[in-house]
């Protein structure tokens, strides 16, 4: 697998504690709000271990159930706070494409696309995962765009709560299981 150069820098202002740190906020709403996903998290694996522990997933083709799974996870905790049964909806496709690298940062473009209800494929996660060196830390981070396949309408709905919801836990999901991967030799998201 052949990896390109870019020239992004790594953040500076990063001191949080051992927890998944986020921003969301909906960027575009309508039938299917679009909503930006931050999140963050740090890694008790050097920056290079965990280059190569990447390289080694994507090889093996392991951040593929890692996503169903995060996708999943977003639909579960849509589905408890709207009090339904679980959602039909499963992830259609996953492209990954290739990972850019640069003095201390790797960039790995994802997308996941889903169908709605009228059978369309439609994109639910443009995003980029990265990780990134910072002081002695690595973080791995997700940055990107969110939105459901469908419209979320119950009692709980309030518009843009329920996309931002499923997207807080469908990234949080994806960055816990490719952290444990990165973290540990051996271990698969």
């Amino acid at each position: 697998m052949s990896i390109s150069r870019c020239r992004r820098r790594a953040p500076r202002d990063i001191a949080e504690p051992r927890l998944i740190q986020h921003e969301t906020r909906v960027i575009r709403s309508g039938v299917s709000p679009t909503v930006q996903v931050r999140r963050r998290y740090p890694l008790d694996a050097r920056f290079v271990v965990a280059r190569v522990r990447l390289a080694r997933l994507l090889h093996e083709g392991t951040l593929t159930p890692a996503s169903e799974d995060a996708y999943r996870s977003g639909l579960a905790a849509l589905s408890s706070a709207l009090g339904t049964g679980p959602f039909v909806s499963a992830l259609a496709g996953l492209r990954l494409l290739e990972p850019a690298t640069g003095a201390g940062i790797v960039t790995l473009p994802l997308h996941w696309e889903a169908t709605d209800p009228a059978g369309q494929l439609l994109t639910v996660l443009d995003a980029d995962l990265m990780l990134t060196a910072v002081r002695a830390r690595t973080m791995l981070r997700l940055v990107g765009s969110f939105r459901l396949p469908f419209v979320a309408a119950g009692p709980a709905a309030e518009g843009w709560m329920l996309p931002q919801l499923a997207a807080t836990a469908s990234a949080d999901s994806l960055l816990t299981r490719v952290a444990s991967a990165l973290a540990s030799p051996g271990a698969g998201p």
